[in-house]
């Protein structure tokens, strides 16, 4: 059963035993309180957990269950297996609890991920035939991006694709990293749009400098300043796939502008605006194709290099940004001068 499908079963109906594998902890986690906010709507006012060690007494799940609850007559009853498994006298413990007579508690296993083999043992198959088994997997390529997007609007929040994209690359596609991002930005924003400088703000916001303010220096032609953003940013610890993703975006803009279109500096700060139409009409737009050709080549090293050549090639992209006749060196067609 699919996560999505999941949450919509245990919305229709509480299960008797429900079994949740897997080591994707945010996905893990909104099962679990989806279980656990079903039980209550159904009358469940109190569970009950037990961990299981190395050296667990599996009587204690039977004494669980007997013993009822203190303020209605049903349980959930939560068995956290982690990285254990139950070996035979475990499974039998399950199996008995499953198959006891008057069971009206409900049982909520979770464990990590289980192998192939696994899955036919005979504790999985008794949960999963009377009840609900979930396996949760990672999280990849476009479904990510669905993911990312669904939590954002789950807020209120409408995200730009460079958002989600930005979103992603920040932490790496880790989940619950991305849950905290998208909470940070709820209570900032309360609801509305989130564009990818917004995002990239957020997710920097701690530090002196954020990339941005590294483009506005390198645009200014201001090369000594930008170099020391630079440096900051470095120190600071702030991503080097973060920094390439805002100078190629500035690239793609610049070229867009110089071939004369203007919607893309519409919904930019005005004294960035400013700064691009400057520059656009003083250097020759080929530079900017050769700048942003420069940005896709520098891609594969920051993903891939050791981190001094990653930062390497981002002081060549920033002292490109400041003066474009630096580029003229490293344009591959017949040479051009850029005016200062």
């Amino acid at each position: 059963m699919r996560f999505v499908q999941f949450l919509s079963a245990v919305g229709r109906r509480l299960a008797p035993a429900y079994l949740l594998s897997g080591d994707e902890p945010l996905q893990m986690q909104l099962a679990v309180q989806a279980v656990r906010h079903r039980a209550r709507e159904s009358g469940i006012t109190e569970r009950r957990v037990l961990d299981v060690g190395a050296r667990f007494d599996w009587s204690a799940l039977s004494v669980a269950g007997a013993t009822g609850s203190l303020f209605g007559d049903r349980l959930l009853i939560e068995l956290r297996m982690g990285g254990n498994r139950p070996g035979k006298s475990g499974s039998k413990a399950i199996v008995d609890w499953l198959e006891g007579p008057g069971r009206d508690h409900v049982l909520l296993v979770t464990c990590g991920r289980l192998e192939r083999s696994a899955l036919q043992a005979a504790w999985v198959r008794a949960i999963e035939s009377r009840g609900v088994l979930l396996q949760v997997w990672p999280i990849r390529g476009r479904e990510l991006h669905t993911w990312i997007e669904s939590r954002f609007q789950l807020r209120g929040l409408q995200p730009e694709p460079d958002a989600v994209e930005q979103l992603i690359l920040r932490t790496e596609g880790n989940l619950l990293a991305a849950e905290q991002e998208i909470e940070k930005l709820s209570l900032l924003l309360g609801s509305g749009t989130v564009t990818g400088e917004m995002l990239v703000r957020s997710v920097t916001d701690n530090a002196r400098y954020d990339p941005f303010d590294l483009v506005d220096a390198a645009l200014s032609g201001n090369a000594a300043h930008a170099v020391s953003v630079l440096d900051h940013l470095r120190a600071e610890g702030t991503a080097p796939a973060l920094v390439l993703w805002v100078l190629t975006d500035t690239a793609r803009t610049l070229l867009r502008l110089g071939a004369g279109e203007q919607t893309p500096a519409r919904r930019l700060p005005p004294a960035r605006a400013a700064l691009l139409h400057r520059r656009t009409t003083r250097t020759p737009a080929r530079l900017w194709q050769c700048l942003l050709h420069r940005c896709a080549q520098a891609e594969i090293a920051v993903k891939r290099a050791p981190d001094p050549e990653k930062w390497a090639e981002l002081l060549t992209l920033v002292l490109y940004l400041a003066d474009p006749r630096l580029g003229a060196a490293l344009d591959p067609g017949p040479r051009a001068t850029a005016a200062p």
